[in-house]
């Protein structure tokens, strides 16, 4: 026998005489557990016995032609390269020589990166019809083939990116937060964490096709923020989409790409807050990516900048127009190079203000210390633990109502 830590591992499974056209068995070698048998035109093949469904034995299951049934969910399967024809993902296809009378199948394991993309792939189909199943069972096989955690959450954001009809979903957030646990889970129990994002991902773009893009445009690097700036106000998300992809192709730094979206989602309040969280939670996962950031960072800034451009503007609606004209005439950029932490508030006052005032007292609650030198880090750490407070206060029987 070979050694099976070798490039190639031949062994012996059965005479030529053994294996009749139409019939199937099982061969178990070490840690293989094969279904090893011959099509209705003479070649033979071999599988891994277990279902990748849910690792019933295919030995068991019926063979007509090339095609190989799983008796116990009907899943089927192309013996010849191992393609699954009805149910989800591809079985493992041996290679399998006969020679001398006798039938050999080589069972050493190929590069673990050689694994990725059809894996990837096969787990973007799974999202995309929504079987979570599948879709985790191959997130489980990429990370058994040494794909870094890191990369399937980007991987699911981008893919989000891609299908969402309106730009990205929470499924972006989501995957930046679970970035989080794997410090916490290891190795294949990071699916652990990875579940939440691969779920929303694919609950939010169900069937959904690939959303076109636009054509990447050349761009002036003097005036290109601004331009794309124009664009998003003017709605025209064409030619927005295509001044970023234009930027990243001409090689613009990705900060400088980001400083430009923050710019176009601060100036309306969009879709109660969503553009701007995803673009904190974009930058946590692409700095988990490091210098393979660049790919992911072009499509799922794309997405989220059609998000921006048909977004819901919450400061034109009747009942935000007023807070945001007294916004516009407060000079917030003057007030806020003056801020220097020098005046010392009540948070106490300010959160009350926030949670139980008018809307004119919790705007003057929080301007207020402002103008005088607060510090706007720590108003804005106030306001996150007003917003706390409001939770503590949900009542499900009201939500129910």
């Amino acid at each position: 026998m070979t050694n099976v830590t070798a490039k190639t591992s031949w062994i012996r499974v059965a005479s030529s005489g053994e294996l009749i056209a139409g019939e199937m068995r099982t061969v178990k070698r070490a840690e293989h557990q094969l279904v090893v048998g011959r099509n209705a035109d003479g070649a033979p093949f071999a599988l891994d016995n277990r279902c990748p469904h849910e690792g019933y034995p295919l030995a068991s299951g019926d063979l007509e032609g090339c095609e190989l049934t799983c008796c116990w969910h009907n899943w089927k399967f192309d013996t010849r390269d191992g393609a699954c024809l009805m149910g989800g993902e591809a079985v493992r296809r041996y290679p399998v020589r006969e020679r001398d009378g006798e039938v050999e199948v080589d069972l050493a394991d190929p590069p673990p990166e050689e694994r990725w993309s059809a894996l990837r792939a096969s787990l973007e189909e799974g999202m995309l019809r929504y079987e979570n199943g599948r879709a985790l069972r191959d997130a489980a096989r990429l990370l058994q083939a040494g794909y870094a955690p890191e990369r399937i959450a980007a991987d699911v954001a981008a893919w989000d990116a891609r299908h969402a009809e309106y730009g990205s979903t929470h499924a972006l957030a989501v995957s930046a937060d679970v970035g989080r646990l794997f410090d916490r889970y290891t190795g294949t129990e990071a699916l652990y964490a990875l579940a939440p994002a691969i779920d929303i991902a694919g609950e939010s773009n169900r069937r959904l096709p690939v959303r076109p893009l636009a054509q990447p445009l050349p761009i002036d690097p003097d005036t290109a923020g601004e331009d794309l700036r124009h664009a998003v106000e003017a709605e025209d998300s064409a030619r927005a989409e295509g001044l970023l992809l234009g930027a990243f192709d001409a090689g613009v730094d990705r900060s400088a790409i980001e400083s430009w979206l923050y710019a176009v989602a601060s100036d309306h309040f969009l879709d109660f807050g969503h553009p701007l969280i995803y673009l904190v939670k974009s930058q946590e996962l692409l700095e988990r990516l490091g210098d393979g950031a660049r790919n992911h960072a072009r499509e799922i800034h794309a997405g989220q900048l059609f998000g921006i451009a048909m977004g819901t503007r919450e400061d034109t609606l009747p009942y935000m127009r007023g807070y945001f004209e007294r916004l516009d005439a407060s000079k917030l950029p003057e007030l806020w190079e003056r801020a220097d932490g020098s005046h010392v508030f009540d948070a106490g006052l300010v959160r009350d203000a926030v949670l139980d005032g008018s809307p004119g007292e919790a705007f003057d609650a929080v301007w207020k210390p402002l103008e005088r030198g607060a510090s706007p880090l720590e108003l804005a750490r106030t306001l996150v633990g007003a917003a706390a407070h409001r939770l503590l206060r949900f009542d499900d029987a009201v939500d129910r109502d």
